[in-house]
């Protein structure tokens, strides 16, 4: 669910390649990244 956004009655998934993440959580700012790849799918105020 994290990286699903329910919008105009489809599901629309994240399709980023997950290789950054890897990167991201070799260099530790995984979290980060991951808080960027939601910001872009969601508005939400948590990840602004």
């Amino acid at each position: 669910r994290k990286f699903q956004k329910f919008q105009d009655k489809k599901l629309r998934i994240n399709t980023e390649d997950r290789g950054k993440l890897e990167e991201a959580k070799v260099q530790g700012i995984l979290h980060e990244t991951l808080l960027d790849r939601r910001s872009k799918m969601k508005s939400d105020r948590y990840c602004k």
